[in-house]
């Protein structure tokens, strides 16, 4: 009966880590999937996911069966692996890099303005 109970509050087998200055260690387990987005990539980490390295330069959303934990905007670098997800926060804030949109249109938009003022 007691493994029963232990499997009904621990259904998720993720858990992870989140690592600071200012608030140091904070641990979190049955994490059901982390959603990590940064400029160049959006992660949907779930159970038995490969193993991953990187950099985070926008947000981490760890997802429950109750709640969302997000740390937005963040900078700072991820791994996961086995089941562990690890999460290194630099600070709170965005890089220039990272602050700029997504979508291609801009980036063509962007060159294509840069090429006119050249003639």
């Amino acid at each position: 009966m007691e493994e029963n109970q232990k499997y009904q509050q621990n259904k998720y087998k993720i858990t992870a880590k989140v690592v600071d200055r200012d608030e140091g260690l904070k641990e979190y387990d049955n994490i059901r999937m982390i959603r990590v987005v940064s400029r160049d990539y959006n992660l949907l980490i779930m159970e038995d996911y490969m193993p991953i390295i990187g950099r985070v330069g926008r947000s981490v959303e760890l997802i429950t069966e109750d709640e969302t934990i997000k740390f937005s905007p963040v900078q700072g670098f991820f791994m996961h692996k086995k089941n562990e997800f690890y999460l290194l926060i630099e600070n709170y804030e965005l890089d220039s890099v990272d602050a700029k949109p997504m979508d291609d249109e801009n980036v063509d938009s962007e060159d294509e303005a840069a090429s006119e003022k050249e003639d």
